[in-house]
């Protein structure tokens, strides 16, 4: 049987895969990113093999095995990855609370066949922002059947292309100004 923290350590294993993989790493990064990060967050620190092992050897798999289960649960299919872990924890409310609370909202293909950054040179941004109006972006991305990269992406493009059109004109001197309502003018 596991222990509660054994539990408790795949749970921030799988929740830690899941922003990596909706961020657009693949799943073997997310992965070793997610139980590197998980043993140096515990208090104190434990050996990144000590949560590998809570992920594999203690439910019985291969990492192979495990990713497979991930992959599908990433798919919206949680049922094969609750059976494996319900057979080594009694704390079955625990595990369904978890699994209905972080169940996969955007299925793989959403995320890398229908990115419209796909074919495009990115770079990749972080940031921190306030907790209500990530809760909101959330929200927004997923009625838009989007990822919240993809769709943060796109829309933070139009902000700032609109912001720099701004800018520029803002600095402009009157003749160029000028000059450019009188195309735009014409385009019309």
């Amino acid at each position: 049987m596991l222990e509660q923290k054994t539990l408790y350590q795949i749970f921030d294993v799988l929740k830690n895969i899941k922003k990596h993989y909706i961020s657009g790493e693949p799943l073997i990064k997310a992965y070793q990113k997610s139980v590197r990060e998980v043993s140096t967050s515990n208090n104190p620190p434990v050996f990144y093999q000590t949560i590998a092992d809570a992920c594999t050897r203690r439910l019985g798999i291969k990492r192979d095995n495990f990713l497979d289960l991930v992959e599908e649960w990433l798919n919206g299919k949680n049922s094969k990855l609750i059976e494996k872990i319900k057979k080594y924890v009694f704390e079955y409310d625990r595990i369904n609370k978890f699994f209905e609370e972080f169940s996969n909202e955007y299925k793989m293909d959403n995320i890398k066949k229908n990115s419209s950054l796909n074919n495009l040179e990115t770079e990749i941004l972080s940031f921190r922002i306030n907790k209500k109006v990530s809760n909101k972006i959330e929200i927004v991305a997923k009625f838009k059947d989007k990822s919240i990269p993809e769709w943060l992406s796109e829309n933070i493009s139009k902000v700032v292309e609109t912001e720099y059109m701004n800018c520029l004109v803002e600095n402009m001197n009157e003749n160029e100004k000028q000059r450019i309502l009188k195309i735009l003018q014409n385009e019309m």
